[in-house]
């Protein structure tokens, strides 16, 4: 789906997400594959400041990024995700609608923002705001039931990310076995959303996983 043409292909706007995209790929290539804190910081502020640029703090894309620097477990992985779905809305030419259609109050929630965007055609950025969500529920349930966020590693403690988080909560018999696979397909429904992979999942997909995410919130609150 990338680029309808010379012209929106070498928008402003869109040499902004690529560079930016070209940094993280950079640090990412790393053999250690872990950041120095000039690396995160400088990614998440480049980032960030596209995001701002681009589409506005009151974006979806905003907002989702608001999330994600709330929690400053792995940033970078999720600031990615954002960054690559605007590049495609950029590249599209989606990017005023959608600003238009996240303007303003009318969204209480995120996942209420995600069922209007996937219903307005726009799959991938719902799939990230959708498992964003869950992975935010995810860490909020591990500290509701004593569960720590982090593990150990020979070079100190790392953050655990959705998956590890999954495991930890079922194990600890917090939700069932069913849960949790059904948690494992969102997450990497998610996944494939901020990496790209556009083609491997639905609109109906989407949006089952979003009614699931809101019901398994209901049935599990923190």
């Amino acid at each position: 789906m990338i680029g309808l043409g010379l012209i929106l292909q070498n928008r402003p706007e869109n040499n902004r997400t690529r560079s930016v995209i070209a940094l993280y790929d950079k640090y990412a290539s790393n053999s250690d594959r872990h950041w120095s804190t000039d690396a995160y910081n400088h990614f998440d502020s480049l980032a960030l400041a596209a995001i701002e640029r681009i589409a506005g703090s009151d974006s979806v894309y905003g907002r989702q990024a608001s999330i994600i620097m709330g929690d400053r477990v792995y940033a970078h992985y999720h600031l990615i995700g954002v960054i690559r779905a605007l590049r495609d809305n950029v590249a599209n030419g989606y990017l005023t609608s959608l600003k238009e259609i996240v303007h303003g109050e009318l969204f209480g929630d995120f996942l209420n923002m995600a069922d209007y965007l996937v219903q307005e055609g726009y799959k991938d950025a719902a799939a990230i705001i959708g498992g964003g969500v869950l992975e935010s529920h995810l860490r909020q349930l591990c500290i509701k039931h004593g569960i720590g966020l982090e593990y150990a590693t020979d070079s100190g403690t790392r953050p655990k990310l959705g998956g590890q988080l999954n495991a930890d909560l079922a194990r600890e018999k917090v939700y069932k076995n069913l849960d949790q696979q059904n948690v494992t397909a969102w997450l990497a429904l998610r996944n494939n959303a901020a990496h790209d992979k556009f083609e491997e999942y639905t609109k109906a997909q989407v949006s089952l996983m979003l009614q699931g995410v809101r019901d398994f919130i209901s049935r599990y609150p923190a």
